[in-house]
């Protein structure tokens, strides 16, 4: 009789275990998914801020280039206008080697 009992016992005892393990492997799939899911988020955030700084950047770098071009130009015409005999032999210039090394 107390073989009964124990082959009765024995089965059942495994199969709660089983069901704990099994419950602590939910809880720890669960888990997991959550802190995948924060992680992604997390992720998320930074890849917007990484973008929102670089478009920033990229547009002050723009503007920057903007202001220093329009500065040269200035600087360009102004000299034009004080040497324009001086401007002009320099154009013809550059047009003759622009044409020279365009045919070989």
């Amino acid at each position: 009789m107390l073989d009964e009992r124990k082959g009765g016992a024995l089965p059942r005892q495994a199969s709660e275990q089983a069901s704990r393990i099994t419950e602590r492997a939910e809880a720890t799939v669960d888990r997991t998914r959550e802190l995948m899911r924060e992680a992604a988020d997390t992720i998320g955030e930074k890849a917007r801020d990484t973008v929102e700084r670089v478009q920033s950047s990229a547009s002050a770098a723009s503007e920057r280039l903007r202001q220093d071009f329009a500065g040269i130009r200035g600087e360009v015409e102004t000299l034009v206008r004080r040497h324009p005999i001086e401007a002009v032999l320099i154009g013809v210039a550059l047009g003759y080697l622009v044409a020279r090394g365009a045919r070989g």
